[in-house]
């Protein structure tokens, strides 16, 4: 993680992307994988927590919340990708999910009070429902993403 980089588009201001420059692959089964993912993790928000902490204040929760947000939206991107890759049944998506994530939780050892909760729109479309907001919607090109949760409609 300390050859991490992360692009910044100047002209947008657009935080995007990060580059790992040299990578070890890991061996093991997904369970000791997720573990080192997790401990990495960990360690890469501890460091970027301590980079901004002279610019502004982040609390522990609020770190905990966009991890715990962050983390169900790649998972659900992930599981989204296998059921239309037929690799996983479209019913199969919310129990899987429940199961993975739970995983996730106890291996980052985050409360659970953290976590957001799967949702489903008019249209049958999986989304989360977030305990932290990214706040795009300040950006002059922003707006609420779905299930923000200082979004009018969504308290």
């Amino acid at each position: 993680m300390s050859q991490l980089r992360q692009g910044v588009q100047l002209s947008s201001g657009l935080v995007a992307n990060f580059d790992f420059l040299d990578s070890k692959w890991q061996t093991g089964d997904q369970h000791q994988r997720q573990v080192i993912a997790a401990n990495e993790l960990k360690r890469l928000i501890a460091q970027l927590a301590n980079q901004v902490e002279g610019i502004f204040r982040l609390s522990p929760a609020t770190r905990e919340k966009l991890l715990a947000d962050t983390l169900m939206e790649m998972l659900l991107r992930g599981l989204k990708h296998m059921v239309a890759s037929e690799l996983l049944p479209a019913e199969h998506m919310h129990p899987t999910f429940a199961h993975e994530l739970q995983h996730w939780q106890q291996t980052l050892n985050l409360p659970i009070t953290r976590f957001g909760r799967l949702e489903v729109d008019n249209q049958g479309e999986h989304y989360i429902q977030r305990r932290s907001c990214c706040m795009h919607y300040k950006r002059a090109d922003g707006g609420y993403c779905q299930g923000c949760p200082n979004a009018p409609l969504s308290k």
